[in-house]
């Protein structure tokens, strides 16, 4: 299953995410129906189910959850608009790749090159740790590579689900439905405080894999005139 087994490179990835923001969607749109009347006997107008081995949904919870679900991940990716909005990713790539990287093969980084990184991320992770540690075609250990894929894949349905929670709080205030709203509030406060675990765990894996990059002197050479343009 899905949801559970650790994904295997970035497309299995992306399906995990789908699949838990659907799960969340669903939910979601389900309190949002119980909280409004004209919404409960719209959706009661469509009886078609799907059913499944455990019981059967509605079909018009499975439409709109799906759009929903499709447009957040597959159309505008909101993991990656999170992760820009709040600079999540740039700050890991220089703080917890670039930066070791560049100090192992002696390379010190000051505020120009800094900035430097800050400008080229992308170029600088693809030639200096993509290189090494990509899911198609590993050079380093593919366990690793494999678990980071896991960690972040969960961090991003965690941080997709928080941002799911704040939109129901927000709707259910605009329904009046304070306990909902309530509930869904304190789901957003328990999201941030997983992210900032998992944050943690694809830090110590990416440590990890740059150590392991860095063992092999060839690799060294390498990373060292890619970095050389700073």
């Amino acid at each position: 299953m899905i949801v559970i087994s650790r994904p295997q490179n970035y497309n299995e990835a992306l399906l995990r995410i789908f699949v838990c923001t659907f799960i969340g969607n669903l939910v979601a749109l389900w309190l949002v129906v119980r909280s409004s009347q004209s919404l409960t006997d719209l959706f009661a107008s469509f009886p078609q189910t799907v059913k499944f081995s455990y019981g059967a949904i509605p079909l018009m919870y499975v439409v709109v959850a799906g759009i929903l679900s499709g447009l957040f991940t597959v159309v505008f990716k909101l993991h990656d608009q999170l992760s820009d909005l709040f600079r999540i990713r740039e700050r890991f790539d220089i703080q917890e790749i670039l930066i070791p990287l560049a100090g192992g093969v002696g390379i010190p980084v000051g505020l120009d090159q800094l900035e430097h990184l800050r400008k080229d991320r992308k170029k600088y992770m693809r030639s200096c740790f993509y290189r090494f540690a990509s899911s198609t075609t590993p050079k380093i250990d593919g366990n690793l590579i494999i678990s980071a894929l896991d960690k972040w894949s969960l961090f991003w349905v965690v941080l997709e689900l928080a941002a799911v929670a704040f939109v129901l709080m927000a709707v259910t205030l605009a329904l009046k439905n304070y306990f909902y709203a309530a509930w869904a509030g304190v789901a957003v406060i328990v999201g941030g405080f997983i992210v900032s675990f998992a944050h943690a765990a694809c830090a110590h894996l990416a440590h990890a894999e740059v150590e392991e990059i860095l063992s092999r002197p060839e690799n060294v050479q390498e990373i060292k005139n890619n970095f050389n343009a700073l």
